[in-house]
Order: C-alpha cells, then sequence, then structure tokens
C-alpha cells in the first residue's frame, strides 16, 4: 500500500483489516493466490498494487453515498454514529470500520481499521482487488 500512497496527493482515506500484519499478510496472500493473482512480494507486485487503489479513496473521510476507489470502483457507503458517538461506516453492506484518526485534530485523511461483517474477520476486511 505504501508504493501507492507515496504517489497519491491529497488527502485519502484508507480502509485496513483491523488485525496485526502477520494476519493481514496471510489474507492477502491466500486472496492472491485464490484469484491468480500469487506472487513471492505482495506488496511490489501488480496485486499488491491493485489491493493498495481498491482499498483507498481520494476523500478525507468516508460519508454516506456512492463513493469511488482509487481503482475506479464505486462502492455504498453508509455512515451513523454509534452509541459511543465514534462515526462508524459500512461499505457495500459486508466491511466496518471506524476512522482512527478521528480523535486527532491534525489528522490529514483517515484511517478506518474494518472488519467482515459477514465472516466476522478482521484478516478478510478489504475490498476485492
Amino acid at each position: 500500500m505504501l508504493p501507492i500512497l507515496a504517489t497519491t496527493t491529497g488527502e485519502v482515506a484508507v480502509i485496513l483489516p483491523g488485525t496485526g500484519d502477520t494476519e493481514i499478510a496471510a489474507a492477502l496472500r491466500a486472496y492472491a493466490q485464490e484469484t491468480g493473482q500469487a506472487s513471492p512480494t505482495f506488496e511490489a507486485s501488480a496485486a499488491g498494487r491493485a489491493y493498495a487503489r481498491a482499498n483507498i479513496f481520494l476523500v478525507p473521510r468516508l460519508s454516506t453515498g456512492t463513493m469511488t476507489s482509487l481503482d475506479g470502483k464505486t462502492h455504498a457507503v453508509v455512515c451513523n454514529k454509534e452509541g459511543t458517538g465514534v462515526e462508524g461506516c459500512v461499505i457495500d453492506g459486508f466491511l466496518s470500520g471506524t476512522d482512527h484518526l478521528a480523535s486527532y485534530p491534525d489528522a490529514v485523511g483517515s484511517v478506518y481499521a474494518s472488519y467482515n461483517i459477514k465472516d466476522q474477520k478482521a484478516e478478510t476486511a478489504f475490498l476485492p482487488f
């Protein structure tokens, strides 16, 4: 994701699975293999770049409506304040996440730690690529 972010200008909203790096890496490698995009160096591969573009939005924060990710695909987003006052968003009916930078007044952009509503797993909480 970092190579794509390095070449992207402006504020962005990033969707990241809400779990550890090891679990995320394993889930992404498995998904890439299942979809015929396997590569020994995922981050630098075409699949790694596709993953990044699918999970980055050129907006400071997600909001309710139709939003377009960096790969040009549109997504249905519904955002609501939770009982704690924290705004959570659901993307395409299966990813749920909250902006973990929202409480920082000087934050630039947003990072949504997410989980997959359908299988109740954080490691599979990314948009398809």
